[in-house]
């Protein structure tokens, strides 16, 4: 069958006049906030929704992953560590996820992680969550990134209560 067409991620942009919104802060607040508020996990899926996060992430088995499956995120890490990795993606970045950069004949680059390889192509997935695929004999250089393919900001519209919320969500996941 034909598959839906893939949308870019559109980023909710925060408001900068809102001092409780996670863009406004500084890191170590929006954690202890986050640390302290107990969340909602049927609050948190919504979120997870409306936030872009399925653009990217699947959290059922069957579902065809486009970033780092979810699945069992609930068991594999605490608290802490989903909201570090939320709001600071570029710390840690997941195996197998690592971000490459394409220098392609044409003197065109590409960014993402790589999805497929063959022979003869390459299928990478861009940050907005679309994948575009490359001719193995188009390629100058393949260059690895030190950044998460996660974009910045993808929570900086939220509280530090939602993203408990969201947090609260994904910890339900086991």
């Amino acid at each position: 069958g034909m598959n839906a067409p893939e949308k870019a991620i559109v980023l909710t942009k925060a408001d900068p006049n809102n001092p409780n919104q996670i863009a406004n802060m500084e890191y170590p607040a929006v954690a202890a906030r986050a640390m302290a508020a107990a969340g909602s996990a049927d609050a948190g899926h919504e979120l997870f929704r409306t936030q872009s996060c399925t653009s990217c992430h699947t959290f059922a088995n069957g579902q065809q992953p486009r970033g780092p499956h979810l699945v069992d995120i609930g068991r594999r890490y605490s608290k802490a560590e989903l909201v570090e990795s939320i709001v600071l993606p570029a710390r840690k970045i997941a195996q197998g996820f690592g971000t490459w950069l394409f220098v392609t004949s044409d003197g065109r680059t590409h960014v993402g992680f790589v999805v497929l390889e063959s022979a003869e192509t390459i299928t990478i997935r861009r940050t907005d969550g679309t994948s575009e695929e490359l001719l193995q004999d188009d390629i100058d250089e393949r260059i690895k990134q030190d950044t998460s393919m996660m974009p910045n900001g993808v929570v900086g519209n939220l509280t530090p209560e939602q993203l408990a919320d969201l947090i609260a969500w994904l910890q339900s996941l086991r």
